[in-house]
């Protein structure tokens, strides 16, 4: 997933499953370089994470790790 382009577009929550919304919302929170809050990602986009699909902070950060390391490697 390409998170940078998806971060430019006016939604970039739009047309994501749910597992790839959530990662969009971990890369604003931990690793964008404008990092956002959760109030702040959903005051701009109307985006929440699903009751279902909360992380534990743990969870969060290896999945934060795991988006650097795609990123860092051109995967997307």
């Amino acid at each position: 997933m390409d998170y940078r382009a998806l971060a430019r577009k006016d939604n970039p929550f739009e047309g994501l499953s749910e597992d790839e919304a959530v990662r969009m919302h971990v890369y604003f929170n931990l690793v964008a370089e404008s990092k956002m809050n959760d109030e702040e990602i959903y005051r701009r986009w109307g985006h929440c994470i699903p009751f279902n699909k909360q992380l534990h902070l743990g969870q969060a950060m290896m999945m934060a790790l795991e988006i650097e390391m795609e990123l860092s490697r051109g995967y997307y």
